[in-house]
């Protein structure tokens, strides 16, 4: 009897093991399968130069010419690694992954630092890698700050550092990542910041643009020029000391681009930053592109390119010839004003004064005090209003700022009011063609 208990017994057992055996067989199948999934999804998705990120609408003059570009709310030019100058490669290493080339998508040391300083509360910057950082734009929300992302966005990174070689990879970083408002990758950010392109780049430029990969909001030099230049100069020491430059290059490049830095320009985007050498014409392009292209297609992330009639060398010479006649219709307003300005000052003032006095009207003598008022203020935002914007922002003091943006908003009214303006649209006869706008 016993021994019929002991073998029920051990049959029950082996049963049991087989069916755990055959659960955890079925629970590694599927997850294999569902990483072989995820795996082929990466390799059919993740490759760069099938990977479509938004790009501008591009606007040609008759001759090919660029007129313009349209791009919503973000730009982008892609550019690749071996245009870059090295020290722009080396700066953006320096400042965010200096192992980037000895591991395979995740480095400890870099998690132990980022660790270590949120534990002592010190900014020594973050743990994710270069290919994790990438991964994590492209696959994941990194504006969600659980452990589940952080899981997800290292599988990427693991598959990506499988899938391609490191300058692939980085040529993906430098063209993905967003660097400024709405702007994406190392070649739109150069231009919008520096106003060439990123193949020109100097030592000093590439520091900073080095520093827009962590926070492009708080260290944009034209908003927070105190504070990218902190940051810019960390990169360059992290650089010397990693051996990718010299102290003594380093230093003239930082201290060449302080020197010229414009601390009047203003932040406004992309967009409204971008070159447009025809902006009515170009406007009227986008209102029939909105019309034509109704439904599924984007002319603002697509990549268009949209051939007109324009013709540069007409618009260039309808300008010239608008500004020419427009300034001397505005000599002449300006002088014929002033006449009657003078004429009004030293006749009709003084007759309204001396009524005011004679008759006890007091409403009307404050009329040479209102005059000398508008001349006060008209003199304040011509000459002081702009001096003041630019302290507000060297010493950051953002409570002026509605100051000084109204004092902008009055000299603009003031200028509409008082100055002559005018139109011009050239058609050629034999087409129809419109050629120039102004």
């Amino acid at each position: 009897m016993g021994n019929r208990s002991s073998s029920i017994l051990s049959g029950i057992i082996v049963r049991c093991l087989a069916a755990f055996m055959v659960i955890i067989a079925a629970s590694v199948g599927v997850g294999l399968g569902l990483s072989m999934a995820e795996t082929t999804n990466i390799r059919n998705n993740e490759n760069f130069f099938e990977h479509a990120p938004a790009l501008p609408t591009r606007i040609l003059d008759v001759d090919g010419n660029v007129i313009t570009e349209f791009a919503a709310d973000e730009r982008r030019v892609l550019i690749s690694l071996n245009e870059l100058p090295r020290h722009l490669i080396y700066a953006v290493l320096a400042r965010e992954d200096p192992d980037f080339f000895n591991h395979r998508g995740f480095s400890v040391r870099g998690t132990a630092r980022a660790a270590y300083g949120i534990i002592s509360r010190r900014p020594l910057g973050g743990g994710s890698t270069i290919t994790q950082q990438i991964a994590g734009t492209l696959y994941t929300n990194r504006r969600e700050r659980t452990f589940t992302r952080k899981i997800r966005e290292l599988w990427y990174a693991f598959q990506m550092e499988r899938r391609f070689t490191k300058n692939e990879i980085l040529e993906i970083y430098l063209n993905e990542i967003i660097m400024g408002p709405g702007v994406f990758g190392v070649e739109a950010a150069s231009q919008f910041f520096f106003g060439h392109s990123a193949r020109e780049i100097t030592l000093a430029e590439s520091a900073l643009l080095a520093v827009q990969f962590s926070s492009p909001t708080h260290h944009n030099p034209l908003n927070n020029p105190n504070q990218a230049r902190n940051r810019q100069r960390n990169v360059l020491d992290r650089m010397i000391e990693l051996g990718f430059t010299t102290a003594e290059e380093a230093d003239a490049s930082f201290e060449e681009y302080w020197a010229n830095f414009d601390l009047t320009r203003a932040s406004l985007g992309a967009y409204f930053m971008r070159s447009d050498a025809a902006p009515w014409f170009s406007e009227f392009v986008r209102r029939e592109l909105d019309v034509m292209m109704y439904g599924t297609m984007d002319y603002h992330r697509d990549g268009y390119t949209v051939n007109t009639t324009l013709n540069m060398r007409h618009q260039e010479a309808a300008v010239r010839f608008m500004q020419e006649g427009l300034a001397r219709a505005n000599v002449e307003y300006a002088r014929t004003s002033s006449v009657r300005f003078v004429e009004a000052e030293r006749t009709w003032i003084p007759i309204i004064d001396l009524l005011s006095v004679t008759f006890d009207l007091y409403q009307i003598h404050a009329t040479a005090d209102a005059q000398n008022e508008q001349k006060a203020i008209a003199r304040y935002n011509r000459t002081i209003n702009p001096v003041v914007d630019m302290l507000s922002l060297v010493f950051g003091v953002p409570e002026l700022k509605p100051i000084t943006m109204q004092g902008f908003e009055n000299m603009r009214l003031t200028t509409e009011q008082n100055v002559v303006e005018g139109a011009l649209i050239t058609v050629e006869n034999d087409t129809g063609f419109i050629t120039a706008i102004v």
